[in-house]
């Protein structure tokens, strides 16, 4: 299964070994404007610099060709716009949205979008675990 990933902070820097561990061919698409510090080199994982336009960055990571698309960025917005194109123009059949900001799930669930929050699951979470401690 071949995945591609954008953004390249500490949750991509968690799942991309993790994928390649599972055999995945993973594609990242490292934005280096953003980015704290260089994409570390992940064996087994081909990284593509970002140019700063999303479509033409998609297009030159032959995004209709993966199987998943993980839109990670630390930009919600980003992150929706991205989904959007991998979902609707190219049909990449598994996609995931992350969404830092809890109160934008909603309106990107109604774009027809899987998100993923990090904030509302370590929230839930929590709450989980302070009712077993109880």
């Amino acid at each position: 299964m071949q995945v591609l990933i954008l953004g390249c902070g500490e949750l991509v820097q968690h799942i991309a070994p993790a994928l390649i561990g599972e055999s995945y061919q993973v594609i990242i698409l490292d934005e280096h404007q953003r980015c704290p510090s260089p994409t570390p080199h992940y064996p087994g994982a081909e990284t593509v610099p970002s140019t700063g336009v999303l479509m033409e960055d998609l297009q030159r990571c032959e995004i209709d060709d993966v199987d998943a698309f993980l839109a990670l960025s630390e930009d919600d917005n980003q992150n929706a716009m991205a989904a959007q194109i991998a979902s609707h123009i190219f049909s990449v059949p598994k996609v995931i949205c992350h969404v830092g900001n809890p109160s934008k799930n909603k309106a990107y669930k109604t774009l027809g979008l899987n998100v993923v929050s990090s904030t509302a699951t370590v929230s839930e979470n929590m709450l989980l675990y302070l009712k077993d401690l109880g």
